[in-house]
């Protein structure tokens, strides 16, 4: 099978390996919808309900009817109000809309399918088919860009009976930490040939 980038959902056969390489990313694509928003700047008046852009992230002036207009002051992180709070709310960050290569340095990466409904609801607790780059199916092309390979035999994926699955890709941090990475809906057709 060939793995294509930034897809949530795959349709595979049960009767030929599933092989495929592809670039986990963090974010979505596009630029972000807010840039049309101004940007901070020192020395700008602002009010309760404006909102201004920073380092890309969306920011709205936290309401306060009995805070007057403001001039932002040295610093973004330091515009406060009387009692030290924040005059500002972020909203959105930027890295949310901005798809980047998500860092595998010193990650194992686990796969798992499980069978689900029509629905999309899981039908077994139990993994159908798993792998990880501990046992070689999985490996880790590129630590820095996200780069991951698979390499499931078809004497493995044989024995996946066809239907509808759901599944996720992890990574596993050194310190322990889990990220699920890429997840989807995985659809096996029977192989005939």
């Amino acid at each position: 099978m060939a793995l294509s980038d930034f897809t949530d959902n795959f349709r595979v056969a049960n009767n030929e390996g599933w092989y495929g390489a592809f670039s986990l990313m963090l974010g979505r694509p596009g630029s972000a919808p807010w840039s049309g928003v101004p940007a901070w700047a020192r020395g700008t008046a602002y009010g309760p309900g404006s909102t201004c852009t920073y380092l890309g992230d969306l920011y709205v002036a936290r309401p306060n009817p009995s805070d007057p207009n403001w001039t932002s002051g040295n610093d973004f992180e330091s515009d406060l109000d009387s009692k030290g709070a924040s005059r500002w709310i972020v909203v959105a960050y930027l890295a949310s809309w901005t798809q980047v290569p998500y860092d595998l340095t010193g990650c194992t990466v686990e796969f798992a399918i499980k069978p689900v409904d029509d629905f999309g609801n899981l039908t077994s607790s139990f993994a159908t088919l798993s792998a990880s780059s501990g046992d070689g199916e999985i490996s880790i092309t590129n630590e820095a860009n996200g780069g991951v390979a698979f390499a499931i035999p078809p004497g493995r994926t044989s024995a996946v009976a066809f239907g509808l699955y759901r599944y996720d890709l992890v990574a596993t941090h050194a310190d322990g930490r889990r990220d699920r990475v890429r997840y989807g809906l995985w659809v096996v057709d029977e192989g005939i040939a």
